[in-house]
Order: C-alpha cells, then sequence, then structure tokens
C-alpha cells in the first residue's frame, strides 16, 4: 500500500470513529465552531497516526533505483546483508542491482 493510501485510510478510520460525529450529525455544533473542532482534532489525531506508522526509509529497488552521485545503504533481504555504495553518473545501476541481488536501499546517512 503506497503512503498516501495508507494516510487516507487513516483519516477515514479517524472520521469513522470520531467522537464529534454525533454532534454534527445532531446539528449541535455551529459551522465555524465545528470547522475548527475538526481540524485541530484532525491534525492532533494525524500527527499520532504518523507517529504510530511511520514511513519505511527503505525503497524498493523495483520501486526506484538508487541515485547517482550518493552514498546509499544497499540491502540483499536473500542474505541479510547491507552494503554501502556510491555509483558514479553514467553506472549500470540496474544491472548491478540485478546481478547481487539487491532488494532496497535508501540513502545513507553518514555524519559530516
Amino acid at each position: 500500500m503506497e503512503r498516501f493510501e495508507e494516510i487516507k485510510l487513516g483519516a477515514c478510520s479517524h472520521w469513522s470513529n470520531a467522537p464529534y460525529k454525533e454532534e454534527v450529525e445532531k446539528g449541535y455544533v455551529s459551522g465555524t465552531a465545528l470547522a475548527r473542532k475538526i481540524a485541530l482534532r484532525a491534525f492532533a489525531s494525524g500527527a499520532e497516526w504518523a507517529d504510530a506508522h511511520p514511513k519505511n526509509p527503505w525503497i524498493s529497488v523495483k520501486d526506484e533505483l538508487p541515485p547517482f552521485e550518493k552514498y546509499v545503504l544497499l540491502w540483499n533481504k536473500n542474505i541479510n546483508e547491507v552494503q554501502t555504495q556510491y555509483f558514479e553518473k553514467g553506472y549500470d545501476i540496474r544491472t548491478f542491482c540485478d546481478w547481487y541481488h539487491l532488494s532496497y536501499w535508501r540513502l545513507a546517512d553518514f555524519p559530516q
């Protein structure tokens, strides 16, 4: 599931279980107050949801290849091995990843 779809699903779930849904349906809250209440609660719920469902930093080589001229970590899921690599411009990254059976990559966050 893509990140956008995850967030959308979380938002729909939030509304279905929202404590103020009943207030809206019964007409207890004015339009402006309701909009403010929804915005504040939705923001807080969204932040909580994002903390509980962090984005996986590993990117599948099937979805996207690593960039040129940046240090990356490459993970071979089959043998659970991680290696560091730096690809010069023009290098055939697809063949390299296929040859070494690399599954995922992420930018290497080395200290400067």
